[in-house]
């Protein structure tokens, strides 16, 4: 919950969730946050939870070389109807796992 308050008050847009799920342990609704800037402890940090981050971008470079500069990588998804981007992007950066969605 701390995580979804930094978003708000660090100006991203929360387009849904953010909500506590029933009155035992730490479940809350799936949560977007649209407007993020890179520099947001949201964007910066691995959040465990259903939790996402809508970050603008100005093609594909940009994407991967925003990428690399994280302080984590474990994994990566990537969804595109361009399955050659899709590629072009899983081959480019280096977290330990890339999925593709298409």
């Amino acid at each position: 919950m701390g995580y979804i308050e930094s978003g708000r008050t660090e100006g991203a847009a929360l387009a849904c969730g953010a909500r506590r799920v029933g009155t035992r342990g730490y479940f809350f609704e799936p949560t977007v946050f649209a407007e993020v800037r890179d520099d947001r402890v949201i964007a910066r940090n691995e959040v465990f939870g259903p939790v996402m981050s809508i970050i603008p971008f100005r093609g594909l470079n940009d994407v991967i070389h925003r990428a690399n500069h994280s302080l984590y990588g474990i994994a990566a998804g990537v969804w595109s109807r361009d399955i050659r981007g899709a590629h072009a992007v899983a081959n480019s950066v280096r977290p330990g796992t890339v999925s593709i969605e298409c």
